[in-house]
């Protein structure tokens, strides 16, 4: 499973975690980028003003208060997009680059008129680019539309304080009057502003509750299968990254859940380095089952082999010996994976180990010790069989309770594909089927037409022997056999790097794979 990085929080505002930091951060540099934009734009306005209403106005001085408003609009802006300020740093100059934009509007307006100037309605462009573009409590948004609102009359009370007798006009009673009217149109902006921001502040609280399981908060769907669905999370208590695989018990049949729930307890109790850890199991109020478990960064096999064809029988042998491992320990357990085929097996990067195998998915998993599971058959309800047609052993086929010897075929059958590019028998189901029953292989080198390791070749062919008394008694003997190849260790850490940092970045642009559920 792969995921990503993010965190939990509560509702403390979105820069409370670490993804709605992100997620702000952006939302305060889309604000003064619009203002960086909108900015320069009504420049021919001021041409109109000042050939029109305001004639007495320098068109210079106009001119040089939009650049310093651009400029400070475009400081805010780089602030909040480099990755050199912290978000704290961002979160200040924000305020900060809007109220020097509104000192620069106020200098326009003292140029055309003074308080009662049109240029005070640019306060109200400014507090509604800001509303507009930052969802935010109303108390965030008061605060910023206050600050921007606050700087055109403090500015005016210090133009006129410095010189009562040069802005006496500005005292007049009609002159009054239009200025606290354009004033509370500003105003009335504003506090409509806060409200829209508020309200889709809270829409998206409700939503970023809604994906929250627990203490793990969801990060985004990162895969699918059958009934269950896998997303990326964040455990909000032990601060990692997750991957949840989730069933929704309203749309899910009885048999999903038990096989779900089951798949917690047998997966849970193995430890081996090659399977994929399984941190936790639990439900939601509302029905919603989840298993947490490690997240992985790389590709599956099935994967790998669709994107660059066969595996080399050096790197064949190291990832077999690997998948032997976990099945060694599941199967000392008393367990059978029953489905062991190529998209569940996951290579990963440990450290600066390439390379790094994880067996995946133990949802149809039964435990050989368990009188219920003894007694079934490899049959579902419906009649379908439990596991992959192109890996499943022959005894399954035939509705046999699957045993260790079934997951040593299916782990054949996987050999063969990343030795060939292609699984042993190809077509329909039913052709596949009996192919199963009844045909030998092509040894691969024949698929392949060209030469394939003896002793790796006798392996995967012994693996897919129909008598399952004919293959390797355990995964402990068929790894053994895997280490006495002559190919044995040749395939080493530089070649596994190598392959991902050179050869798959050439074909991808980068190192992370598809996500395989």
């Amino acid at each position: 499973m792969k995921s990503g990085s993010s965190a939990s929080g509560g509702k403390s505002g979105f820069s409370a975690t670490t993804e709605s930091a992100t997620k702000h951060r952006a939302a305060l540099a889309r604000c003064v980028a619009v203002g960086t934009v909108l900015l320069p734009l009504f420049a021919g306005f001021d041409v109109l003003v000042c050939s029109t209403l305001y004639t007495s106005a320098r068109l210079s001085v106009l001119f040089a208060w939009r650049a310093f408003a651009v400029a400070a609009a475009a400081a805010a802006w780089w602030t909040a997009v480099s990755s050199r300020t912290s978000d704290r740093t961002a979160r200040i100059m924000h305020p900060i680059g809007l109220m020097l934009v509104a000192v620069g509007l106020t200098g326009m307006a003292a140029e055309t008129g003074g308080p009662s100037s049109l240029y005070v309605q640019g306060l109200a462009v400014v507090a509604m680019v800001r509303t507009g573009t930052v969802p935010a409590p109303a108390r965030d948004s008061l605060l910023h539309g206050g600050a921007i609102a606050l700087v055109y009359p403090v500015i005016f009370t210090v133009l006129f304080a410095l010189d009562p007798a040069g802005h006496a006009a500005w005292l007049t009673r009609q002159e009054l009057g239009l200025a606290i009217a354009q004033y509370a149109l500003v105003v009335a902006a504003i506090a409509c502003g806060c409200l829209a921001a508020h309200a889709s502040w809270t829409a998206q609280m409700q939503l970023y509750e809604a994906r929250k399981l627990g203490r793990y908060r969801l990060e985004a769907p990162i895969g699918r299968g059958g009934q269950h669905e896998v997303w990326l999370a964040r455990d909000g208590a032990l601060k990692r990254n997750v991957a949840l695989k989730i069933l929704r018990a309203a749309a899910a049949s009885a048999d999903a859940l038990a096989l779900f729930r089951r798949e917690a307890a047998l997966a849970s109790q193995l430890k081996s380095p090659n399977t994929v850890r399984i941190f936790d199991f639990g439900a939601s109020d509302d029905g919603i089952y989840y298993i947490a478990m490690e997240h992985l960064d790389g590709a599956d096999l099935g994967a790998l082999t669709k994107a660059h064809g066969p595996m080399t029988p050096a790197r064949v042998i190291h990832l077999g010996v690997q998948a032997c491992r976990s099945l060694e320990e599941a199967h000392e357990k008393g367990l059978v994976h029953r489905d062991v085929k190529p998209s569940n097996l996951f290579v990963t990067r440990s450290g600066d180990a390439y390379d790094e195998l994880k067996l995946l998915d133990f949802g149809i998993a039964r435990s050989v010790e368990s009188d219920a599971e003894a007694t079934s058959t490899a049959l579902t309800k419906t009649g379908s069989i439990r596991g992959t047609l192109a890996y499943i052993a022959p005894e399954c086929c035939r509705g046999e309770t699957a045993t260790a010897l079934a997951d040593v075929y299916s782990l054949g059958a996987t050999f063969y594909q990343l030795l060939t590019g292609a699984p042993p028998f190809i077509g329909s189901d039913v052709e596949i089927v009996a192919s199963h029953l009844d045909r030998a292989p092509l040894p691969p080198s024949k698929r392949l037409d060209e030469p394939v390791p003896i002793d790796l070749e006798s392996i995967v062919l012994r693996c897919l022997e129909k008598d399952p008394a004919q293959r390797f008694a355990s995964a402990r003997e068929l790894r053994q056999a895997l280490e006495r190849c002559v190919s044995a260790g040749k395939w080493s850490r530089t070649d596994a790097a190598e392959f991902w940092t050179v050869q798959r970045a050439a074909l991808l642009g980068s190192w992370e794979a598809e996500t395989v559920v």
